[in-house]
């Protein structure tokens, strides 16, 4: 019962009346209150002590309430249960005496149903609702009454409802039938008093209200005395965060305790010895994060630099593709009109020149094709020190007298599988770059030695696989290079040299070489501090190859074989047909495969060789071949092309050596290949 409500309604809240007379009478009466409560400062421990008892007084109703609630329900539902166990027992038992109308059985059976305690009444009915077993022997016999107006629920096959009896009494009646073989007799009914589950419920409760305010009680005494234990540490640690607050991260707590505030203060003086921690890792942080994103930008610099190489390289293979049959001709009309002229003639030295040009632009395609990929690799295992040591004596004369060559060649370094041409192209290209840097003289260093690059060096330099490389760097003590021009050295057509003086394709050509022998270049310089190129080329552990047996002599190789030329140009196919008559040979031109076809029909038995174009109108070189070589399988071919990346070229895996010649070539190139093929 709350004591509170019969208090008059003015001094329910605040404590004063309101609006009356009686106001100061009070007031005088409690005097012993500071006038000033509203505005005093209330210490620290009183708040906490009034906090505690409040959380406990709170938590103890409800915890009072909540076990209330859920008693109430364990006590009905333990009754309603023990109310279904007897119900079953009897519909169990009841089934055979029900069916012989054994009344004496069926009244024994529920005879001491009346003993048990909150259970009012059992009876056994027939299927004609007449009462055959009841605890009052007076009911016997009598039809059960029915309630038609109850709300009854089912669980499985227990049906139940409450109901008031006349005396007043709440019950629940509980029931289920009673079945033989699956065919119902009648019905067991048990009345549950719900007075008594009332009665059991209010005696649990006021041993609960009785328990709880015991537990207040105790509450609030340790409250008052964790108020008065906590308000001097609390006060401590709140001076201490205000100090923190201000910024002063040396401010410690001392106090001597053993409890939770002693681990508090250790706590707190941990957390600044922390904040200073983190204020120097912030500090750290900030420059991680500004060095990742310059590395970032780098890369990123870096993968866009190479998307665009990689774009002028396409384009320029293409041009270079196109440009290859006006070589080819130009070049083997001038060494025709060579042979005819004698020396001394007039024209014999323009037509030189001429020769000369084109072997200048044939080189220049091939460095285009050579960035593009599309050149056909001559790859071979080799020493690098060797090919630098054969390279030595041109590169001194390359170099210059007032130009200091050394070389540093690490012993015993592993081996690559590299095209021997294009890596000395590359080496004499950086060569030269580091002459014209040293116009006053100064000193070259060549030099090699096994590297091995880790993942933390792949992650910083873009298209870098960890493993073993062998390094090739190439230092000069010149003039450097601004960051400005060294961000466009790969550039093509990119030359700081005067006009006439460069091209801007050597270390474009460069770059595209190293790229395709699947390594990377680097370059280091500064103004007024010389220049270093670093090339680092994947090792391989294979046996190095044997030379080539070269050509010995200057004299073309001569032949008397027939061979069928088919080539779709027919100013160069007219240009090699002459060329290798002059050399003995008997040869036949057709201008497609067609014609080739027609020429083979009527020839096959004098035909040795047939060099054949492979692009062409109508019908391509490989086609063509497909249907001849089951006519005559020893027949010997030599395929030419100025497109070295066609798929269809990849595919036949052919011999550059014997089979297979890539425009531009020369007269020497057509000689030496034929001779290659026929004798193969």
């Amino acid at each position: 019962m709350n004591q509170t409500s019969s208090l008059p309604a003015e001094i329910q809240v605040g404590g004063y009346p309101k609006g009356n007379e009686s106001a100061e009478g009070l007031r005088e009466g409690w005097s012993f209150f500071p006038r000033k409560l509203g505005i005093a400062r209330i210490p620290i421990r009183i708040k906490l002590s009034l906090a505690i008892t409040f959380l406990i007084l709170l938590t103890i109703l409800i915890l009072s309430f909540t076990i209330l609630a859920r008693q109430k329900d364990h006590l009905h539902s333990q009754t309603v249960k023990m109310g279904k166990i007897s119900l079953n027992y009897f519909a169990t038992n009841a089934n055979i005496p029900l069916l012989n109308d054994d009344i004496v059985r069926l009244n024994r059976l529920i005879k001491d149903a009346g003993s048990v305690e909150g259970i009012i009444y059992a009876a056994i009915v027939d299927r004609h609702n007449t009462i055959k077993a009841h605890i009052d022997p007076n009911n016997i016999g009598m039809t059960l009454q029915t309630f038609q107006n109850k709300e009854v629920r089912r669980d499985g096959i227990v049906t139940y409802f409450t109901y008031t009896l006349p005396s007043g009494a709440q019950v629940l009646n509980l029931s289920r039938p009673i079945t033989f073989k699956d065919k119902e007799l009648g019905t067991v009914h048990v009345g549950l008093s719900l007075d008594f589950i009332n009665h059991l419920i209010y005696r649990e409760s006021v041993s609960i209200l009785i328990l709880s305010l015991f537990i207040i009680l105790l509450g609030i005494a340790i409250a008052i005395l964790l108020g008065v234990s906590f308000s001097r540490p609390i006060s401590k640690l709140v001076g201490a965060t205000q100090q923190i607050g201000k910024g002063n991260l040396g401010y410690r707590i001392t106090m001597n305790r053993k409890d939770e505030f002693g681990d508090l203060a250790s706590a707190f003086n941990y957390m600044a010895d922390e904040l200073d921690k983190k204020e120097i890792a912030n500090t750290q942080l900030s420059s991680e994060r500004n060095r990742a994103e310059k590395e970032a930008r780098k890369l990123e610099e870096q993968l866009r630099q190479s998307q665009k190489m990689e774009a002028v390289g396409q384009l320029a293979g293409g041009i270079a593709h196109d440009f290859n049959n006006s070589l080819t001709l130009i070049k083997v009309c001038s060494q025709l009109a060579l042979q005819e002229l004698k020396e001394g003639e007039p024209i014999r030295e323009k037509i030189q020149q001429i020769d000369e040009a084109t072997q200048r632009s044939g080189d220049l395609a091939r460095q285009l094709l050579t960035f593009s990929r599309r050149h056909i690799e001559e790859t071979k295992v080799l020493d690098l020190n060797n090919l630098l040591t054969n390279l030595n004596k041109m590169l001194r004369r390359a170099i210059g007298e007032n130009i200091e060559l050394v070389n540093k060649f690490a012993e015993g370094i592993g081996k690559v599988k590299v095209d021997p041409g294009q890596i000395e192209q590359v080496i004499v290209n950086l060569v030269v770059n580091a002459r014209d840097a040293m116009p006053n003289g100064g000193k070259l260093v060549l030099e090699t030695a096994d590297v091995e690059l880790d993942e933390e060096y792949a992650r910083t330099h873009i298209r870098v696989t960890p493993g073993r490389y062998l390094m090739l760097s190439v230092s000069d003590t010149g003039k450097g290079m601004t960051p400005e021009i060294k961000e466009r050295i790969f550039e093509p057509f990119f030359t700081t040299k005067e006009a006439g003086k460069g091209t801007g394709l050597g270390l474009f050509m460069v770059y595209g070489i190293v790229q395709k022998h699947g390594g990377h270049i680097v370059v280091d310089s500064e103004p007024e501090a010389g220049t270093t190129f670093r090339i680092y080329l994947p090792q391989v552990d294979e046996q190095i190859e044997a030379e080539k047996e070269e050509l010995l002599g200057n004299r073309l190789p001569r032949g008397g074989e027939m061979v069928l030329v088919i080539e779709d140009d027919e100013d160069l196919r007219t240009s090699m047909a002459q060329a290798l008559k002059q050399q003995g040979y008997k040869a036949l031109e057709a201008a497609n495969g067609e014609e080739g076809l027609l020429l083979f029909d009527k020839y096959r038995r004098e035909i040795n060789l047939i060099a054949t174009d492979i692009i062409m109108p109508l019908m391509n070189g490989f086609e063509l071949i497909d249907l001849l070589m089951p006519l005559c399988p020893q027949m010997k071919v030599l395929y030419i092309s100025g497109y070295p990346d066609n798929p269809a070229l990849q595919k036949r895996n052919l011999n550059p050596e014997t089979n297979f010649i890539p425009k531009p070539f020369s007269l020497e190139d057509l000689a030496t290949k034929v001779r290659r093929a026929l004798d193969n």
